[in-house]
């Protein structure tokens, strides 16, 4: 959407200039100079102005923390502050909440946290998301979980496939050059003076997730000093950097650790700031990640320490005494001697950044709770010292590494006195827009409004709507005017979005299930969080003789009785979204043609009515009836619903078979779906895809007139594989486990982790264990070795004392009872059934039994014992408990033939067990 080469690209409106030098950047800083340096450090100055903007589409405004005197003080001791750290994990959750808050807000070092993945191969304890579409709930609450850490977050382009036990795998499946030189290039961007690894590659690590991002941290941290490692990087403008120490965090394993190297932070240490140790505010944003069950996690008050051990380091001292930045000048002086500056450049240099550093000493000194305005004159003042060195830096040095490193340091910290101004002066900006999603060619309005909230008269420069260069804004109302204290100005504006706008979609792209990196999508950079926001509202004004400016997305409000409200993200739409339901159908291969009925949703996201037609695109085989269908929706947000009769042609062989279906609409054809992930604690994106059905033809049978009884777990779809094999089922509640007539059913299925969700089912285990010695079938799926206790829930001894797990999905599995009637009704299993699988084969299995269980299954990952405790199966009474660990809430869903052939054997148990095979 965006013109190229533009620091906030797009279509400007305005510029009232009132004293505005020509050619001046959006910095405030004028002429041609300004002008040339903004070029020359475009990279730089991109980046910094990329984390202006806050997270992308968080939910609610300012954080509590960071507003009124607390927010200022925290922004004047910022000031003051020169210092870079940048932490490593692998997953969302992985990170030590306690230490980035402490990192962040008790030492205000700038804080990046480095994610390896998005967290897309984790499971979903809030929705039904996976893959894709659980990396954008899990980067929401990531980013909404920083807020309290008071940290930036990047990623690389790694995407998380599952548990995996080895590095080695996951190297291999990452690409560990690929991934290393993500690493490499953060590094080199952000320049930290810390590295702090959150895991150290060895063993204990654990998930082989961990492990790889421990080994690439070590190596990042010398590869990105190094000139011939990633050349490319350099001739795009990114200069080597060495970090001063790379340093561990124990805390992941709970060893303090032993040593001279060893450091300890106590990161439960109460700051009055904030009413709250840093571990508190910390665990209060990590519980933010609910969908990995982090939801009931409570900070304890009191010491917690966190051992960090030096691993590398270029200082004297490894530990700099018993501070983690110790032996770093983190001093705005200090500036001077970390771009190499010597003699009378070195004094001169000095000289300037110490009156900087004064006026920050002062803002901070003059602090008061109920006066904040008492900071402002030294702010300001600072604020102009610096941009004055900014200009001056050609005529200082013809250095152009200095030149750059200078550049860098002072643009980050004129962010900072940029803030600190804008809190100092109680200067506010909100920009709302009346509708969050909008579709190509609609118009709709934006409202700017600048309130003055202090003491001291603010003269409106400038405000400008920032939006994407083919787009109309006009104003419709208000003026810029002379804000005295109390006074605020109101802007109104009409927006037409482009008639050929695309649709807002994530700036990454997963190519196919079977990739494990993403791809940027036009141009976009993989290690951001998100996409710069689509709509940006931008204000310059003057207050004692100094220009500041705010920048900050549009936002819409999205009002909900029970959440309140939430502001979010305008984004374009398409002007019609289609689904085809089910989205995946099982058709067993036949001498005789099968018959499916499908169903397209048209959904109307446009203000008018729209009529037009849709067609399903099938092999041309096949039959469809009708072949074209008209759809009509009369306002936005309808859907129509069009019946498609699917005929699959006699002998149609070919186990997965995509079918499409496109709208035709005023000369535009339609054809994808869209997804929206929205969720009150952390954003809401769009995610946009080929509307499908995938039609799955395999041999497959199942027992005829099956009557199975459905307990749901968590976020279950399994029960629609039954609905796919056609068999009756019926969900039951607490009241049907409490005293429902159970024996009506030929087989009762817990889905995963049924015994978390469920507390009925633990409550009324015991009907269910009477049902099975009645004659009953009770299948278990998997559960969590904190979910149950199998002792007590299972009809015979065992235990589950850890997580083992079949993580290659495509390790042999070895049928150990080749006669059982699994096996062999009504579908003969061979191995070719345990080929194709997704993720992984299972998870969770029992570890110990008694000997009335009949484990059926055995296997493992490449170099381990096999795994017998995946498929047990135990006669109690007159009926059969099975407990099944295989991953069928993937295989299921994914439409794995075998999986499908093994499931239709497992429900069809009820009926298999008097035939003799």
């Amino acid at each position: 959407h965006r013109a190229p080469g533009r620091l906030w690209p797009g279509k400007k409106t305005d510029y009232e200039d009132e004293g505005r030098e020509p050619g001046a950047d959006s910095l405030g800083r004028g002429g041609e100079k300004g002008t040339m340096l903004l070029r020359r450090t475009l990279i730089t100055v991109c980046l910094i102005f990329s984390v202006l903007w806050p997270p992308g589409g968080l939910a609610r405004e300012e954080f509590a923390p960071d507003r009124g005197a607390a927010g200022l003080l925290q922004a004047l001791e910022r000031l003051g502050v020169v210092a870079g750290v940048l932490v490593t994990v692998a997953h969302p959750d992985d990170e030590n909440a306690g230490l980035l808050t402490y990192l962040a807000r008790g030492r205000h070092a700038r804080t990046v946290l480095l994610t390896a993945t998005r967290g897309e191969g984790g499971q979903n304890l809030i929705g039904p998301e996976k893959g894709e579409a659980l990396g954008l709930v899990r980067t929401g609450e990531l980013l909404a979980a920083d807020r309290y850490y008071g940290v930036e977050q990047r990623f690389t382009g790694a995407i998380d496939f599952g548990f995996s036990k080895t590095a080695e795998e996951t190297l291999d499946k990452w690409g560990r050059e690929a991934t290393l030189r993500d690493f490499v290039r953060v590094i080199r961007r952000e320049r930290p003076d810390v590295i702090i690894s959150r895991f150290d590659g060895s063993p204990r690590d654990g998930h082989g997730h961990h492990r790889a991002v421990g080994i690439l941290t070590r190596e990042a941290f010398r590869a990105a000093a190094d000139p011939g490692r990633f050349p490319d990087q350099l001739e795009a403008g990114l200069r080597p950097w060495q970090a001063k120490k790379l340093v561990l965090d124990h805390s992941w394993t709970d060893d303090l650790a032993e040593g001279d190297d060893r450091l300890i932070v106590d990161v439960g240490r109460f700051d009055p700031l904030l009413g709250l140790s840093w571990h508190e505010l910390g665990v209060r944003g990590w519980t933010l990640h609910r969908s990995q069950d982090m939801a009931g996690r409570i900070a304890s008050k009191g010491p917690r320490p966190v051992a960090l051990t030096s691993l590398e380091s270029l200082l004297a001292d490894p530990r700099g005494g018993t501070d983690l930045l110790g032996g770093i000048d983190t001093s705005i002086a200090g500036i001077a001697k970390r771009v190499g500056a010597e003699g009378d450049l070195a004094a001169r240099l000095t000289e300037r950044l110490t009156e900087i550093q004064d006026a920050a000493r002062a803002a901070l000194e003059s602090f008061a709770p109920r006066d904040p305005e008492a900071s402002a004159p030294h702010v300001l003042g600072g604020l102009a010292r610096l941009r004055t060195l900014i200009g001056e830096v050609d005529a200082l040095t013809d250095d152009e590494h200095a030149r750059s490193e200078l550049l860098f340091h002072l643009g980050r910290k004129e962010r900072d006195f940029l803030d600190a101004a804008r809190r100092a002066l109680a200067l506010e900006m909100e920009a709302r827009a009346e509708k969050i999603m909008v579709v190509p060619g609609e118009a709709f309005n934006v409202s700017i409004s600048v309130f003055n909230r202090g003491r001291i008269p603010v003269r409106l420069d400038a405000v400008n709507l920032d939006a994407p260069g083919d787009w109309e804004v006009s104003r419709t109302g208000g003026k810029l005017a002379r804000l005295e204290s109390g006074s605020h100005a109101r802007l109104e504006y009409t927006i037409r979005v482009a008639a050929n706008a695309e649709a807002s979609r994530p700036a990454i792209h997963r190519g196919s299930d079977s990739e494990f990196r993403y791809e940027a999508v036009d141009g976009a950079d993989c290690l951001l969080a998100d996409s710069p926001p689509l709509l940006t509202a931008g204000l310059s004004a003057e207050a004692l003789g100094t220009m500041v400016r705010l920048t900050q997305p549009v936002k819409a409000a999205d009002v909900s009785r029970s959440q309140g409200v939430l502001f979010r993200d305008v984004m374009v739409g398409p002007a019609l979204s289609l689904d085809i339901e089910p989205d995946l159908v099982v058709v067993p291969t036949s001498s005789q043609a099968r018959e499916r009925t499908v169903h397209v949703n048209v959904t109307n996201h446009s203000p008018a009515a729209v009529e037009g037609t849709v067609e399903l695109r099938t092999p041309t085989s096949w039959r469809v009836s009708p072949t074209t269908a008209r759809f009509e929706c009369r306002y936005a947000s309808a859907t129509a619903t069009v019946p498609f009769q699917v005929t699959v042609p006699a002998g149609y062989e070919n186990d997965e078979t995509p079918i499409g279906t496109v709208a035709h609409l005023d000369g535009r054809d339609y054809a994808e779906s869209l997804r929206v992930i929205d969720y009150p604690h952390t954003w809401r994106r769009q995610l946009l895809r080929p509307a499908r059905s995938v039609f799955k033809v395999f041999d497959v049978e199942v027992a005829p007139d099956l009557n199975v009884g459905y307990i749901l777990g968590k976020q279950d779809e399994v029960p629609g594989a039954l609905d796919r094999l056609g068999v009756s089922h019926q969900f039951l509640d607490e009241r049907d486990l409490g005293h429902g007539n159970l024996d009506q059913y030929d087989a009762i299925i817990a889905g995963p982790r049924a015994y978390a969700e469920r507390e009925d089912l633990k409550a009324h285990n015991g009907r269910l264990l009477a049902y099975v010695n009645g004659g009953g079938v009770f299948i278990v799926q998997y559960n969590k070795t904190y979910d149950w206790e199998p002792a007590l829930h299972a009809p015979y001894p065992a235990k589950m004392t850890h997580n083992e797990r079949i993580t290659r999905e495509e390790a042999p599995l070895e049928i150990l009872r080749p006669d059982h009637p699994l096996f062999n009704y009504p579908n003969k299993i061979t191995s070719r059934d345990f080929e194709g699988w997704v993720q992984e084969r299972g998870l969770y299995f029992m570890t110990e039994w008694d000997q009335r269980y009949v484990p059926l299954l055995a296997g493992a990952d490449p170099g381990e014992e096999p795994l017998r405790g995946g498929m047990l199966v135990a006669q109690y009474g007159e009926g059969l408990y099975v407990y099944t660990a295989l991953a069928w809430f993937r295989q299921l869903p994914a439409g794995v033939p075998g999986a499908y052939r093994l499931f239709a054997n497992l429900v069809s148990l009820p009926k298999s067990r008097g035939i003799e095979h």
